[in-house]
């Protein structure tokens, strides 16, 4: 998205918040207060305004990744900007099965904690966990060529602005770039997976709802 020079100058001022809630974030885990980053997340959360935004850009609540990821500027206007989504992606964790069920009882799933208890002391349990899409651009700009200072690939979470030079689009035209048919992929209902670990019995979940498996030796 080409920006001009007055909204640049407000970006940079939006990023420099993020920076200093970052920054703050940081201090307040380093101090043992993790307590009032949830809290206070918590209760923004609750805020009409916010709520009426996540609602608007389709998120079902406020992560702190998502206040502190800073919005990208490129340093010049691209040729050329290919989106690419990456679905399926997966961590398979081993829990012991006293972490299972501690992990169980923190999401007050009683159900799975009588089935967890079940299972033989010295058992593992896997948690499986489904990533978020990830979205990422490669930019490609007039030269081709690679410089330190000018990124080649960026994460997509946000718009992405560079500098408008109204010279370079009247002599090399609108930028190109993939991005609806990305957006249709995007917006594509995910494909339920299976755990494809070898070492995961993949036929009756402990938990389908803690997405919880018996972990093979």
């Amino acid at each position: 998205m080409a920006a001009s020079s007055d909204t640049l100058l407000c970006v940079n001022d939006v990023n420099q918040c993020k920076i200093n809630l970052k920054e703050a974030i940081k201090d307040l885990k380093q101090h043992d207060r993790a307590d009032l980053v949830v809290s206070a997340f918590d209760e923004i959360r609750r805020s009409p305004i916010i709520r009426e935004a996540l609602r608007a850009a389709g998120l079902s609540q406020l992560h702190i990744k998502q206040s502190t990821r800073k919005i990208i500027v490129l340093p010049e206007m691209p040729l050329k900007v290919g989106f690419t989504v990456s679905k399926g992606s997966h961590i398979a964790e081993r829990l012991s099965r006293e972490q299972a069920v501690a992990f169980a009882n923190k999401r007050n799933n009683e159900e799975a904690v009588e089935t967890l208890l079940q299972l033989p002391e010295n058992s593992f349990v896997a948690r499986y966990r489904q990533l978020a899409c990830h979205v990422r651009a490669n930019i490609i700009y007039a030269d081709r060529a690679k410089q330190h200072d000018r990124p080649d690939q960026v994460s997509a979470y946000m718009p992405i602005l560079y500098p408008y030079d109204a010279q370079r689009v009247l002599t090399s035209g609108q930028v190109i770039h993939n991005g609806e048919q990305a957006l249709i992929k995007l917006t594509q209902e995910d494909v339920a997976r299976l755990p494809r670990d070898g070492k995961i019995d993949k036929t009756q979940p402990l938990s389908a709802a803690l997405k919880l498996y018996n972990y093979l030796r």
